[in-house]
């Protein structure tokens, strides 16, 4: 996330349709300003010091944090749970604890009884009797739930939400705290660096990161992550040189990102690819490259990585340079598949020649043959086993399929050859 992503003065400024309008239904700003969905929005713009403070403080944290939060509060719609659910969706939701039609009938409809129910003797709750089930009903931008997280992220955040768990109701910003401490705390930061939306959905929704049932709407809850990283993401024009203090981290990317690739390559790191798009590749080729100069691992690119860069670089007379690496330069890494791709085209090309001198001989004997000859007992005319002219298309047949072997082999043997030219070159192999 750019350091001044939110650093807005007055949130009346902003072209708020354009962000809006990324929403389902594509709605205006004008036709939601006043309601739940305008009111989230506005406190997630004015939020930038509660976001930092819980880490959230990358494109890619935030885009997972955005992605997971749409889908639990129905796009900004929804500040509480909506457990009016019909008897089908009862059983295909909860079917171990509606497994007949006829027990999921009597709680369809019926939120409150849905969820003292479901919810009962769970997460410090008590019984059904008790109504927990219901006063602590998922709420807010993550649908906390359970008396347990109610005093858990209450405690952490000195609200009293226990004792009014309506508060993830009525304060939207307070909705976006506990929130973004549930990341923090659950440690769904690290998945959002590996970018893996699945188990953040499965942590968030089934309470397990390794849980082998998908996540409600999971596919929604991935589509919606990729979605935002891309509104997040800095272009190259925003990103500030790390050399004169800017930071480079997962989820940039640009021409500068392109730039770092290229150097860490020329370095000896794997980065995966030129491709300007700081991902978990280049992160762990920088992870790399600080452990080796002895400098904070972060993964990020800041100003003393940078610096380091170019020192490493600088005190090489030839360093590296994969950009314009050949054949050569990758036979002295020590890799045999040059030698190996000259062999066998090689071997190709001579078994090539050696089948075209016995084909041509073929030919030339035949036609030495291919005057009639008189059978002495029958005095009847015996012709050789060629076509009409005296032509052996079986042994030219032959000929140009071994012709056309020998090339496929010898184009496959180069192809080879300069597909990992090409890999060393963009730092796909060291």
């Amino acid at each position: 996330m750019p350091d001044n992503f939110f650093d807005v003065v007055d949130i009346s400024t902003i072209n708020m349709d354009l962000i809006v309008t990324q929403l389902p239904g594509a709605p205006t700003w004008s036709s939601i300003e006043n309601t739940t969905q305008g009111k989230y929005i506005s406190a997630f713009l004015a939020s930038e010091d509660i976001l930092k403070a819980e880490g959230i403080n990358t494109a890619m944290r935030l885009a997972h944090f955005l992605g997971q939060g749409l889908i639990e509060s129905n796009f900004f719609r929804a500040t509480e749970e909506n457990l009016n659910y019909s008897a089908v969706a009862l059983r295909a939701t909860w079917p171990g604890r509606f497994p007949t039609d006829a027990f999921a009938e009597e709680y369809a409809r019926q939120p409150e009884k849905i969820a003292n129910f479901v919810y009962a003797n769970r997460m410090e709750n008590g019984d059904e009797a008790s109504g927990d089930g219901w006063r602590y009903r998922g709420r807010g931008i993550i649908q906390l739930t359970g008396r347990q997280n109610y005093r858990i992220f209450g405690d952490l955040l000195g609200l009293q939400l226990e004792d009014d768990p309506d508060i993830l109701t009525r304060d939207f910003r307070a909705a976006l705290h506990v929130a973004a401490k549930f990341f923090s705390e659950n440690n769904l930061l690290a998945l959002a660096d590996a970018d893996d939306a699945k188990k953040i959905s499965r942590a968030i929704n089934r309470g397990n990161a390794n849980s082998s049932s998908p996540a409600h709407g999971e596919d929604d809850r991935i589509w919606w992550t990729a979605k935002a990283l891309d509104l997040f993401r800095k272009e190259e024009d925003d990103l500030l040189n790390p050399r004169e203090g800017g930071k480079l981290t997962i989820g940039h990317k640009g021409a500068r990102v392109e730039e770092f690739q290229r150097m860490l390559a020329g370095l000896g790191f794997a980065v995966g690819g030129f491709d300007g798009d700081f991902g978990p590749a280049t992160q762990r080729a920088v992870i790399a490259f600080q452990q080796q100069a002895d400098l904070p691992v972060t993964g990020i690119i800041d100003k003393a990585t940078a610096l380091a860069m170019d020192e490493a670089l600088t005190g090489q007379p030839t360093p590296n340079n994969r950009v314009n690496a050949d054949e050569n330069t990758v036979r002295e890494t020590g890799s045999e598949t040059p030698d190996d791709t000259n062999q066998i085209a090689a071997a190709g090309v001579a078994a090539g020649v050696a089948a075209a001198a016995a084909a041509a001989s073929e030919l030339l004997d035949g036609e030495e043959e291919a005057a009639p000859t008189t059978n002495t007992e029958t005095q009847t005319p015996q012709t050789p086993p060629t076509t009409s002219g005296g032509v052996n298309w079986i042994l030219i047949g032959c000929l140009l399929i071994v012709v056309v072997a020998v090339t496929v082999i010898f184009l496959r043997a180069r192809k080879i050859k300069k597909d990992q030219v090409k890999d060393y070159q963009e730092g796909k192999i060291v």
